[in-house]
């Protein structure tokens, strides 16, 4: 039983280990990912340098169609480094949010491995206590099978004393019976001859 609970209890240790691996790779992801982020943005920067450069170029019509179009590609750029920005806070917010579960995981990992050892604890008294039914079933199957073979000699111990006295019983009784018997035929002889005479 305690090799069940030892096992259960590794088995336990090994999936709070890997949680802990996951929570470190996911924290690797995220700093990752803000790393790319960043590296995007430093583009986003030269973009800005680009556009201020365009607009100190003397003004010609090819030039102004390309700062044209750099302009609306800046001002969707714009709209979009707000998202990128709103993004990047919630990635940099996301290992504060899940500090706290992963904590709280950890907390009712121990308070199951509390539990898990208390149900050891009874498991162990249950298996004493099963023991102890054992051994007491053990005995009550001796103590029956002694009652068991007394019963089987009961039989020839009881039975041949018992027919003994019957057959003396019936010996005795067909003695009687004879001897009342000739007592009534001696009886009937004599008050036939009475008759008679």
């Amino acid at each position: 039983m305690s090799a069940d609970t030892a096992m259960s209890f590794d088995r336990m240790r090994g999936m709070l280990n890997r949680a802990a691996e996951i929570r470190e790779s996911e924290q690797q992801q995220v700093f990752d990912s803000l790393d790319e982020i960043h590296a995007r943005l430093a583009a986003l920067d030269a973009l800005g340098t680009m556009r201020k450069r365009l607009s100190e170029l003397p003004d010609r019509t090819e030039v102004s169609v390309l700062a044209e179009r750099l302009d609306e590609t800046v001002a969707k750029l714009d709209a979009q480094d707000s998202a990128v920005a709103a993004i990047m806070r919630a990635v940099e917010a996301l290992p504060d949010k899940l500090a706290k579960p992963f904590a709280q995981l950890d907390g009712r990992l121990d308070g199951m491995a509390g539990r898990m050892e208390g149900i050891s604890g009874r498991m162990d008294g249950l298996d004493d206590r099963l023991g102890g039914l054992h051994k007491r079933i053990d005995e009550l199957d001796h103590r029956l099978d002694r009652h068991e073979m007394r019963l089987d000699a009961l039989p020839t111990s009881v039975g041949a004393p018992i027919r003994e006295k019957i057959d003396g019983v019936e010996r005795a009784v067909r003695e009687q019976l004879d001897a009342t018997a000739r007592s009534v035929i001696v009886h009937e002889d004599l008050t036939g001859m009475e008759v008679v005479s």
